[in-house]
């Protein structure tokens, strides 16, 4: 459809969607800038209603009763518009982010420090999206801007903003989640000034969100990183991105080699062990049901084996290398055993909660004893473990005949 050059070569668009991912993000960025601004307005009506309490100035108690009602129902529905647009352009703008990453990938190879999934992954693992987003967003930046420069410079100016905002909103989130457990009146009204704090970040960040994207995905255009099939001029071979295609792509044959570890996934059990411990600590401060003191030692100590077992699974099963495209291969860095653990602990978990429950086996009325935990851990090993053989493995007959020793 429309020709574009790139370092002399000539790559032709192959669909006319290239640019509707980013319309639908632009969309929902908009979106929630009306919603941002809408709930701003609901939390000043929500603190008058609070104000208006504290000074009873209701002449009747059914009035005040009628305002109430009238407030929640507003909140319920505002809350319902949250979520569902929440997800929606997050799912949105992570498959965006994944997909500019990728465009750059194409051309630029290795040169880049994060893959596309590891840029995604960015936003969503704790507590490394405190300071990813930022190095993902400069890198894309300044790679879709200057193709040929060094990617080691500072930030531009509005990458920093964007991520200042993120972090605002960040912290403010877990302000809000704090000040919603207030009771009295002055705390109520302390949780809707944090809101509309909250709101007005978000507006910012959206409208952020909406230049970079804008300017990233003009900037790949006029570069032509895009998905493109390239075609190279007559007597000359096809040129292609930097990879490490030429690198052996070992699909799990022969890597059952348990305790031969290398420093990625040595890297990766000590993110898994730390982040489980986080989560231990955590769990053992919930005052409402707090976990005793056997079980909180043995979930700590449960991260030891579980974690190695379940990198060294992923390594034997998928091997040490991750498929970007036909011709771009990258290895599997810590993020990548990272993000492939905690997706087969919450299915692996899913699944185990809907058989015990199938099987009526309860934990007791006075909570999980130490043989029903380490019991219904060991079930959710397991089906991690099969999990990880069904979702990951690229020759799963093989592995099978293997496992069984019916073929040699």
């Amino acid at each position: 459809m429309t020709e574009t050059t790139h370092a002399g070569r000539k790559a032709v668009k192959t669909s006319a969607t290239a640019g509707s991912l980013t319309r639908w993000v632009q969309l929902a960025l908009c979106a929630h800038i009306l919603v941002a601004l809408i709930g701003s307005v609901c939390e000043v009506l929500e603190y008058r209603l609070l104000v208006n309490y504290e000074q009873a100035v209701y002449p009747t108690l059914d009035a005040a009763l009628l305002d109430d009602a009238a407030n929640s129902a507003r909140m319920d529905h505002l809350l319902l518009l949250r979520l569902a647009l929440f997800v929606g352009s997050a799912v949105l703008m992570l498959c965006w982010i994944h997909r500019a990453s990728f465009n750059l990938w194409q051309f630029r190879g290795q040169t880049l420090r994060f893959t596309p999934v590891g840029a995604v992954l960015g936003f969503l693992i704790p507590p490394v999206f405190f300071w990813r987003p930022l190095q993902v967003m400069k890198e894309i930046h300044a790679a879709s801007h200057m193709p040929n420069a060094a990617l080691s410079g500072k930030a531009a100016l509005p990458v920093l903003l964007w991520w200042w905002s993120w972090l605002a909103l960040l912290v403010l989130a877990v302000l809000c989640g704090v000040s919603v457990l207030g009771t009295d009146l002055h705390q109520q009204k302390t949780s809707s000034v944090l809101f509309i704090v909250f709101n007005l970040t978000l507006t910012c960040l959206a409208v952020l969100s909406l230049a970079l994207v804008d300017g990233i995905d003009g900037a790949q255009a006029r570069h032509g990183f895009r998905p493109a099939s390239v075609a190279p001029p007559a007597g000359q071979p096809e040129a292609r991105a930097p990879t490490t295609q030429d690198a052996p792509c070992r699909s799990g044959g022969n890597s059952w080699r348990w305790f031969d570890l290398d420093l990625t996934r040595k890297q990766a059990i000590g993110v898994l062990i730390i982040l489980w411990w986080v989560f231990c600590l955590i769990g053992t401060q919930d005052d409402a049901n707090p976990l005793p003191l056997d079980l909180a030692i043995a979930n700590a100590l449960f991260a030891f084996p579980v974690t190695f077992w379940s990198v060294q699974l992923i390594h034997a099963v998928r091997g040490d290398k991750d498929r970007l495209s036909a011709e771009i291969i990258v290895g599997i860095g810590v993020w990548g055993y990272v993000w492939r653990f905690y997706l087969l602990l919450v299915l692996a978990t899913l699944i185990c909660a809907v058989i015990l429950a199938w099987t009526r086996l309860a934990p007791g009325e006075v909570g999980p004893s130490l043989t029903y935990f380490i019991a219904s851990n060991l079930l959710i090993l397991l089906m991690m473990s099969l999990l990880c053989w069904l979702l990951f493995s690229r020759n799963r007959k093989a592995q099978l005949y293997r496992l069984l020793s019916i073929r040699r």
